[in-house]
């Protein structure tokens, strides 16, 4: 498990998830690794805790399964929907493995 801290620095509020499946257009932090292929391998996502206006914060536990902590983990912002922030120009969060 790892607490983060999100940050909204844009100009549009960000909704919150209320359950699964989410609604195309609320946020959640994504958390993933890079598989053998360079490709995104998705690990569950976490909800904010609250609507997130321009200026706020909120913090996050993202739950990231154990078998992924051998590898390096990404953890992103993700506009259900729409698009990862990253894809959009934002830098993950990298953490490095335990150990």
């Amino acid at each position: 498990m790892i607490w983060v801290e999100v940050t909204n620095e844009g100009r549009a509020f960000w909704p919150m998830a209320k359950a699964f499946p989410y609604p195309s257009g609320v946020v959640t932090v994504g958390p993933y690794g890079i598989d053998d292929a360079g490709e995104r391998a998705e690990l569950g996502r976490a909800m904010l805790p609250h609507g997130v206006s321009p200026g706020g914060s909120a913090r996050v536990l993202v739950r990231v399964p154990s078998e992924a902590t051998l590898s390096e983990v990404r953890i992103d912002l993700v506009r259900e929907g729409l698009a990862w922030f990253s894809d959009l120009g934002s830098q993950p969060l990298v953490v490095a493995p335990e150990g």
